[in-house]
């Protein structure tokens, strides 16, 4: 087989059969900058990916500050060698980056990534013509300066009173010894489950808080996220609208103890199995002193999550415990959701309703504290 189209080389000898593939632009193209995408990789998934999930061969090509999707289209036509698995082809994704080196980083670490500007997905069933969709993902006009704080939520959990007056103890880490990182989370192109890109624009903590710049328009198939902590806490999380600690215009980062990430795979093994994304969430009230909503409800599809109430640790040296009582939420406001991909959670409390995006890749727990403003 070879595979042929307005931005890609043929594969193989001409007796081979021919596969186009069309790169269809988003309806809403004009109004999303690509000026700052650095490279565009694709990819392509065997036929034996959803077994083996090495099974997929990548090329990568960097282009120069294309103004818009179009001009990045015609930037990489005629640009690729694609490889295609020995297995034969499943489906082809692929990633416009923003970042330093971007075909190099994108294939490092999965933790250190370049931006995701756009992606595509389109399975291959034997077709004459392989229609690759764009979906927007940042804007490169959303650059802006962002200040971080570090939240460890179950010190804002902890004692007989939880409420706001914490925040300054759960706040605090010596400097240099916490960071923070900006990215998405957007569900997997191929098989179940969220994943984390970005990490190239973030930095460590002085005086309690990471500044750096970064993008923060992101589209609608994904949550603006952070990813960091501090020697003891940490989480890569959607960044949910509504502080509980941080001032206004800035952002926090909720982090969950490592002790409680570490004994999270022991509590349910079946579920997680099932919904491989794990937030840990607490629900609260609004104002000036702000307290944990006992009664609490969680509502998510069932075909992809499931909620847990929980009480938190009794110590340090202590685990979350599942509530006998599953109808809502306890004196401290504490959840878990096991998920599969990122989900819309509507959440009721203190006879206030809203609904926030939710997700967690499935080798870091996330964190989130819903005000219920």
């Amino acid at each position: 087989m070879r595979l042929a189209a307005l931005a890609l080389l043929p594969l193989a000898a001409c007796a081979d059969p021919v596969v186009e593939m069309n790169i269809v632009l988003p309806k809403n193209a004009d109004t999303f900058n690509t000026s700052c995408v650095t490279a565009v990789e694709i990819r392509t998934m065997g036929a034996s990916y959803s077994t083996d999930h090495n099974d997929w061969q990548r090329s990568c090509v960097e282009v120069s500050s294309p103004a818009s999707f179009a001009t990045l289209r015609d930037a990489i036509r005629g640009k690729f060698d694609i490889l295609i698995p020995d297995s034969g082809l499943s489906g082809l994704s692929l990633f416009g980056w923003s970042g330093p080196t971007p075909c190099k980083l994108s294939d490092d670490d999965p933790y250190y990534t370049p931006d995701v500007v756009a992606f595509g997905r389109a399975d291959y069933i034997g077709q004459d013509v392989i229609d690759l969709p764009l979906t927007p993902n940042l804007d490169c006009g959303s650059r802006q300066s962002m200040t971080v704080r570090i939240v460890d939520m179950f010190t804002m959990l902890s004692g007989t009173a939880p409420s706001s007056a914490s925040c300054t103890n759960a706040m605090a880490f010596p400097d240099m010894m916490g960071g923070v990182w900006t990215g998405t989370i957007m569900p997997k192109l191929f098989g179940k489950g969220a994943i984390y890109y970005g990490g190239v624009n973030g930095a460590n903590g002085v005086g309690n808080a990471a500044s750096f710049s970064g993008l923060t328009g992101n589209g609608s198939k994904s949550c603006l996220a952070l990813d960091g902590g501090t020697v003891t806490a940490g989480s890569t999380s959607c960044i949910v609208p509504g502080n509980l600690c941080a001032a206004a215009g800035e952002y926090e980062l909720v982090a969950v103890p490592n002790a409680v990430i570490e004994a999270t795979p022991t509590l349910n093994p079946t579920l997680q199995a099932k919904f491989p994304g794990i937030i840990y969430g607490s629900v609260w009230t609004s104002g000036a002193t702000r307290t944990p909503i006992a009664g609490a409800t969680v509502e998510v599809d069932s075909k992809h999550g499931k909620v847990v109430y929980l009480d938190p640790p009794a110590n340090i040296a202590d685990n979350v415990h599942v509530r006998s009582d599953q109808s809502g939420t306890g004196p401290s406001g504490l959840f878990m959701l096991y998920t599969d991909t990122l989900v819309s959670v509507k959440v009721n409390g203190g006879g206030k309703t809203r609904t926030v995006t939710l997700g967690a890749t499935d080798d870091s727990a996330a964190g989130a504290f819903i005000v219920m403003n």
